[in-house]
């Protein structure tokens, strides 16, 4: 009987294997299946250097061409700097308005008067430009600190003070600026707003025939677009200074000015919304730093003509912003825009150093590709096959 069996098996020819099935073909097919041919890009040295090479001729070109147009070497003026820190009270010269302000005894004996000085300068060549920006410089104050860079409300700023039967309370951030020695709520309140840069300046062109021209200032457009718009906006009740939620709030302590009184020709240009505390409290990242003060449109001005002609000029100053106790300089800066924005020393200084490291990157792979002997860099073709 196993014989029988036997020699049926071997009579039985029927191929029980699985048969494979045919491989389907076609683009489609091969690209999900990601069978398709595939170009992938070879990185060497000598097909890197050009990049490195191009890119920091680019840059050296660039820096070069912002130092030149910043430069004052040139037949008119970009930026001039005068440092007012020292100068003397018009009222007594032999005290300057930095002792003045510092010194309570010589404070009192003038009754509190506001200390002025006059600073006269004179421009060699004229500064050219439809507009003329002032700016003033400020030197070892750290608005970067984080305690102060948090020192305020941002829900005072868009006008959010409650009623006068339940004023908003400020936040802690604010404290210690956030009421004053009777309890009063401080409005706006925090440390930034409270060290509100706060002298008056005006400039006068010193006229051979006219005498001392007083040179127009624009106090709108110094501030950012955005925060115009949106960061700073006045509490309705603002607009009337004889609402009763007026007695919840106070002035900051070391403000000579209420919240009304910040532009006295602008009555729209005051409270949250005035310029000059917008750009205030827009905190600097160093402790050298300059801000926006004044806007001069010398297309507007017969005088002016293109711009402030070579002559001599002088700055009207009520000195009020004490900064000696801490080591610390004040000026303004003068400058005229170029093509590439303001004068910008720095960037032209940087470009080119990066552009230079650029270079020598790309010398050094340009070399390296050469010695190794590893070939062009190129596109090489591979068939892709994932299993």
């Amino acid at each position: 009987e196993n014989t029988a069996n036997i020699l049926t098996m071997e009579n039985d020819q029927t191929d029980y294997s699985r048969s494979s099935p045919k491989k389907k073909s076609g683009f489609f097919n091969d690209l999900k299946q990601q069978r398709i041919t595939a170009w992938k890009l070879r990185y060497t040295e000598s097909s890197v250097s050009p990049v490195f090479i191009g890119y920091g001729a680019f840059l050296v070109a660039l820096g070069i061409a912002v130092l030149l147009v910043s430069s004052n070497n040139s037949s008119d003026i970009k930026e001039f700097k005068i440092d007012y820190t020292f100068c003397a009270n018009v009222a007594n010269v032999s005290v300057t308005c930095a002792e003045y302000i510092q010194n309570p005894q010589i404070w009192s004996m003038e009754n509190f008067q506001i200390c002025q000085c006059k600073v006269q300068f004179e421009l060699t060549k004229p500064m050219k430009g439809d507009k003329i920006y002032i700016y003033y410089a400020l030197e070892n104050f750290h608005q970067n600190l984080r305690k102060y860079v948090k020192s305020k409300d941002d829900d005072q700023l868009l006008g959010l003070i409650g009623s006068s039967e339940q004023p908003a309370e400020p936040v802690k951030d604010c404290q210690p600026f956030d009421r004053d020695d009777n309890g009063t709520i401080i409005f706006p309140c925090g440390a930034v707003a409270n060290s509100m840069f706060n002298d008056s300046i005006q400039l006068y062109y010193e006229h051979d025939l006219q005498g001392d021209v007083p040179i127009v200032q624009r106090r709108r457009g110094i501030a950012w677009s955005t925060d115009v718009g949106y960061k700073f906006k006045n509490p309705p009740e603002f607009y009337n200074k004889s609402h009763p939620i007026w007695g919840r709030f106070t002035k900051p302590k070391d403000w000579n000015r209420t919240i009304w009184d910040l532009d006295d020709s602008d009555p729209e240009n005051n409270g949250m919304e005035n310029e000059d505390f917008m750009v205030w409290m827009r905190t600097a990242a160093f402790s050298k730093f300059r801000k926006m003060y004044r806007i001069i449109d010398t297309a507007s001005q017969d005088i002016l003509e293109t711009g402030l002609p070579a002559g001599t000029y002088h700055l009207k100053i009520n000195y009020t912003y004490e900064v000696t106790s801490f080591q610390g300089t004040k000026g303004i800066v003068l400058t005229a825009p170029t093509i590439f924005g303001q004068q910008n020393m720095f960037q032209g200084i940087f470009s080119i150093s990066l552009g230079g490291i650029s270079l020598v990157l790309g010398l050094l792979f340009l070399l390296c590709g050469y010695t190794c002997r590893h070939g062009k860099g190129s596109f090489t073709k591979s068939n892709v096959v994932m299993d």
